[in-house]
């Protein structure tokens, strides 16, 4: 394949310069927290950036990766609508074990799960969270529209991972539906829909999730994104540093993390929390790029999902999803002019 080619034949100067920059940059930031977890975190992106940016540039490749993650996902979802149902019927969880983050998590026959409520589960498939799992749904769509692959595949992708009952899922899939679908269509999907909503938002096993489209609840989808922000908001007052340096002064900690602090995992400002300047630094760039395609009216709902997705999950720091994060910012800017940086 081109991208490995490409890789074995070494880095252009313009990629030498991006990728010593990044790399000092890492590492200044590294030398200013004196944190072994934040070298841990951080050390590997500019090689992230660099394979991503040269396997975008392979349409072979994002096409095999595609093929790839859509039967990854298609499993995925299948095992997790039966664990959903298995856990219906009355099945109890197989095994019990903690994240690493010390939350409990459990196998319910063919799906991890760390969100229980009542006798609905809100299916990981083999992530610590339903969150991560919708994550890489939406990623497995947005690198098929990339592609103008089959359109109905990516649609019951979309429809399978309501099975994590994710909010930001909903709306992916809610945004998917309004710039894909003709108005016949989405008038068709409207009455398949209505008979689901009817005969399960009375439903008390259900309430969680309806609940949070009511702004009233304190399950509102938006409600604990705004605590976060609240928690965030706490710690600057009692430690401004945070804003800059994020929260490396409790990366000594046997656990890494400052439980005091509350949530502050899954926001807009988590990568300020986590990473201070140094990832504020990164998502800001990231969502510049993701904008400057959208502002040029290219790959729309690949952009617009991406997005969505990162304002609720910043896994910019998270080895496996930078991976993700980047191949498709990469791929989308494919059509940005790049000829004089490359010519560096």
């Amino acid at each position: 394949m081109t991208g490995l080619v490409v890789l074995s034949k070494g880095m252009r100067q313009f990629e030498i310069i991006i990728f010593v920059l990044l790399l000092c940059l890492v590492l200044i930031f590294v030398m200013m927290t004196q944190s072994t977890t934040n070298f841990n975190r951080f050390i590997l992106l500019p090689f992230v950036f660099y394979v991503s940016w040269q396997f975008s540039l392979d349409k072979t490749f994002v096409k095999t990766f595609s093929k790839f993650l859509t039967n990854f996902s298609l499993i995925g979802i299948v095992l997790a609508w039966i664990a959903l149902f298995y856990v219906l019927s009355g099945g109890q969880s197989l095994l019990d074990f903690p994240n690493p983050d010390g939350r409990p998590n459990g196998l319910y026959l063919t799906s991890l799960i760390n969100a229980v409520v009542g006798n609905i589960i809100r299916a990981a498939f083999i992530y610590d969270e339903p969150g991560a799992f919708s994550f890489v749904l939406v990623v497995a769509v947005i690198v098929r529209e990339m592609l103008a692959e089959n359109r109905l595949i990516s649609f019951i992708i979309l429809v399978g991972g309501l099975v994590t009952f994710s909010l930001a899922h909903v709306m992916v899939l809610t945004v998917y539906v309004f710039f894909v679908f003709r108005l016949r269509l989405k008038l068709i999907l409207l009455v398949m829909i209505l008979p689901i909503v009817i005969f399960t938002i009375d439903d008390p096993r259900f309430e969680f999730f309806y609940e949070r489209f009511n702004k009233n609840s304190s399950n509102a989808g938006l409600s604990n994104r705004t605590v976060q922000l609240t928690n965030f908001k706490n710690v600057v007052f009692e430690d401004p540093e945070v804003l800059f340096l994020g929260d490396y002064k409790c990366h000594d900690r046997e656990n890494k993390h400052c439980f005091e602090h509350g949530s502050i995992s899954s926001s807009p400002i988590t990568p300020i929390y986590q990473g201070g300047w140094f990832l504020f630094f990164i998502q800001f760039l990231t969502h510049l790029a993701i904008l400057s395609v959208i502002i040029k009216r290219q790959f729309l709902f690949p952009s617009i999902a991406l997005t969505l997705l990162l304002l609720q999950r910043p896994y910019f720091h998270l080895l496996g999803y930078q991976f993700l994060i980047y191949l498709p910012v990469f791929f989308m800017l494919r059509d940005v002019k790049f000829s004089k940086w490359i010519k560096l």
